[in-house]
């Protein structure tokens, strides 16, 4: 078996780590999709009222569910859309 040299052990582990960072990005934006949804349609919808700023707040899922979803497009974008290193 072929000896790597120092470089390419490098590329081997940089390509490891985007194809782990991806995955996490996609898996752990699907996990808090459903999270959020799951306490979305779970809880009564209420709009609150910011007592400070007299602007209504988001119910209770709905950030996890938004947050989750960016982490879906991010995961999706490196899939792709981002060049293979």
């Amino acid at each position: 078996m072929k000896k790597l040299s120092k470089r390419e052990k490098e590329e081997i582990a940089r390509k490891k780590d985007s194809r782990y960072t991806t995955w996490f990005c996609f898996i752990f934006g699907i996990i808090f999709s459903i999270g959020g949804l799951k306490r979305w349609f779970s809880d009564d919808i209420s709009i609150q009222m910011s007592s400070r700023t007299n602007y209504p707040i988001l119910s209770n899922g709905l950030y996890p569910t938004i947050i989750g979803l960016v982490f879906v497009v991010i995961g999706f974008y490196r899939m792709f859309f981002i060049k293979k290193p």
